[in-house]
């Protein structure tokens, strides 16, 4: 089980992959946007389309940082207001790694509006507090930076979903990361009972990751990056 505490939540968009069968995926979505942030649609429109195409759970994973406490209080309410027609809506937060010692950008009043937490990397930190610009970064150190600050990540006790693995070196340096790289992520997050988000936006063989992930035993949950209606449940189409 995650480490949060609505256990429900878990039940619901987090799955033991040892179990799962490709002709037989759940109907979720654990990686949605609204227009709260850089999305398009309202949680409204979301939580509609969702009900529309079948899907049996989401979660609403809306970009935070610790500057969000003026907004996500409000936002969270307005999820947990939709009226139910058959789709269990979660609140999340997507937080970006920090540091190379695994922290993410999320205040405690945020974590206590969350039934989930993903972590993912969004940017590169330099060891000072800053970023490096990514046009300063190779292909190469690329894949060992994106590594290095999802291992701590890993560990973060706030984290039960590592979202979008190595997702900048597929979608910004087009690299794929080797496959020992992966394993030992996915052997990571065995270890500290972390969910593998696997993404239909940035995994190109999700197959394959599933695979992996099956192979080490580890817990996984299926998201789009939904930004629109037209990418919702996206996650599941294999």
């Amino acid at each position: 089980m995650s480490k949060k505490k609505n256990q429900k939540a878990c039940q619901d968009l987090i799955f033991d992959s040892t179990r799962l069968k490709l002709e037989s995926l759940p109907s979720i979505d654990s990686h949605l946007h609204t227009s709260w942030t850089d999305g398009e649609p309202s949680v409204n429109e979301v939580y509609l389309r969702a009900c529309a195409i079948g899907l049996d759970a989401i979660l609403y994973s809306e970009h935070c940082r610790k500057s969000s406490n003026d907004w996500f209080g409000d936002f969270a309410k307005e999820v947990r207001g939709i009226e139910y027609m058959g789709c269990n809506a979660y609140v999340g937060a997507e937080c970006k790694v920090e540091n190379y010692d695994g922290d993410i950008d999320i205040s405690l009043e945020i974590e206590n509006h969350c039934d989930l937490i993903m972590a993912s990397v969004h940017r590169f930190p330099d060891r000072s507090g800053g970023s490096i610009p990514f046009g300063d970064v190779s292909p190469l150190n690329a894949v060992q930076i994106e590594f290095d600050l999802s291992w701590e990540a890993l560990a973060n006790p706030k984290v039960d979903i590592l979202g979008h693995m190595f997702g900048m070196c597929y979608k910004r340096y087009s690299v794929p990361p080797p496959i020992e790289k992966i394993e030992a992520l996915v052997r990571r997050a065995v270890e500290h009972n972390v969910a593998i988000e696997i993404n239909s936006h940035y995994h190109r063989d999700r197959k394959e990751l599933l695979f992996i992930c099956q192979s080490y035993g580890a817990l996984v949950t299926f998201g789009s990056n939904a930004h629109d209606l037209h990418s919702i449940g996206k996650s599941i189409i294999f």
